[in-house]
């Protein structure tokens, strides 16, 4: 923004927003942030990166807000994503 102003002498900081806003300039999206589940966070990844918001994967699932704040693992709907998004689980066992 300091360097918008530096540009634009005279013009504050909501007129800058406002034009931009105006002329269709975006924010870039923002990555999910982790969840410390690594197969959520996987999920929530691979959607992020196909341009899916987790809104609208929680739509394709059928589940209600479980992708935008997960706490538990919901099988059903991590299955479901997995599927739609092209994935599928993989079961590794440590060498004992």
């Amino acid at each position: 923004m300091a360097e918008l102003l530096d540009i634009f002498p005279g013009k504050t900081r909501s007129q800058i927003w406002k034009k931009a806003c105006r002329m269709g300039y975006r924010r870039p999206r923002r990555a999910p942030k982790l969840t410390g589940m690594p197969l959520v966070d996987s999920i929530r990844q691979r959607a992020f990166s196909c341009r899916l918001s987790m809104t609208d994967l929680d739509a394709f699932v059928g589940r209600n807000r479980y992708f935008v704040s997960p706490r538990y693992f919901d099988w059903r709907a991590l299955q479901k994503a997995m599927t739609i998004l092209g994935g599928r689980l993989a079961i590794s066992w440590p060498n004992e």
